[in-house]
């Protein structure tokens, strides 16, 4: 059974197998430390060694130090504990890994070895700790082409904060298409077909956090939630994308909403924009916010696969 269970807030020192060390919410602190949860400001710590959480039940995760035992997770703040098992560690199937060091403004892909780049190069700024702010004006990242290219399920996993706001439909990420084709000179009038998320969808009812699945053969499909970003906080968003089925939406490993594709594929997308930051549509202004990490995963994840990735944070798998 688990040894010991504190709470602690970023900064923290820990004993951990009899050696103190400095507690950062994105690391994993290596020997006898199976379990973190993001609790508000705080952030709950089980330390042992059987990868099950302990009698505190609810609001917590079990994560083995491979990261993949059962785990009881609570979610974001008032969601309830979910026990559940990984269906596969949170690294199967992961086809692109994105991460924001700003060598010379460039986005390494560390798993599938697509680089993308960030426009113009002082569009955003680099922290030197894995973090580029971009700057809500001009500043984006370009991706690779075609990188939904023989994608079937997947999820789009993204680790981003929104803590000014802005305006709406800005776009965490948006891949596809305008009327004015790749990389247009000018702005687009309309996206054409493309698969986006978006902080702010600036609707009259549920308004805040959503995406939306676009192409001509089927149509315009779209969610929204009544949930907002905008704070400090780095936030955990997931779209997984069920082929012909659905689209289930998660903030910080919890599902928030669903909108229904039946017949719709990635396929349907011709992807020649693949973007961070930017809008097919260039009536929607830049993204004001931050990313630490970008993943795509050529499967759907389930429900505790995205807890647990959570758990272990941007820098982990």
């Amino acid at each position: 059974m688990c040894s010991q269970i504190c709470s602690l807030c970023s900064g923290d020192r820990v004993s951990c197998s009899g050696h103190w060390r400095r507690f950062s919410p994105r690391v994993i602190l290596a020997a006898g430390v199976v379990a973190l949860s993001a609790c508000g400001s705080k952030t709950e710590l089980i330390i042992g060694s059987d990868g099950h959480a302990g009698d505190g039940g609810a609001g917590q995760a079990g994560v083995s130090a491979g990261g993949a035992a059962s785990a009881g997770f609570g979610g974001i703040a008032g969601g309830g504990g979910v026990s559940c098992t990984p269906v596969g560690d949170p690294a199967l199937g992961l086809a692109h890994r994105y991460s924001f060091d700003g060598l010379g403004g460039s986005v390494p892909d560390s798993v599938g070895g697509e680089p993308g780049m960030l426009v113009p190069p002082t569009g955003g700024t680099f922290d030197g700790q894995g973090t580029l702010s971009l700057d809500g004006s001009t500043g984006y990242v370009d991706l690779p082409n075609h990188l939904l290219q023989g994608l079937g399920d997947a999820t789009f996993m993204v680790w981003t904060s929104w803590p000014k706001g802005g305006s709406g439909f800005e776009r965490i990420f948006d891949f596809g298409t305008g009327n004015l084709g790749e990389n247009p000179p000018g702005n687009s009038a309309a996206g054409t077909n493309y698969l986006m998320a978006t902080p702010f969808t600036d609707r009259a009812a549920s308004k805040y956090l959503g995406t939306e699945f676009s192409y001509a053969e089927h149509g315009h499909h779209s969610m929204s939630t009544p949930i907002s970003i905008k704070d400090p906080m780095v936030h955990q968003v997931c779209v997984v994308f069920h082929s012909e089925l659905e689209i289930d939406l998660y903030l910080d490993a919890k599902r928030v909403g669903s909108v229904p594709i039946v017949g719709g594929k990635l396929a349907d997308i011709d992807d020649v924009n693949d973007w961070l930051g930017r809008s097919q549509t260039g009536l929607d202004n830049r993204y004001t916010g931050t990313y630490s990490e970008f993943r795509i995963y050529k499967r759907a994840l389930d429900d505790c696969t995205i807890a647990t990735a959570r758990a272990l944070g941007p820098d982990a798998l």
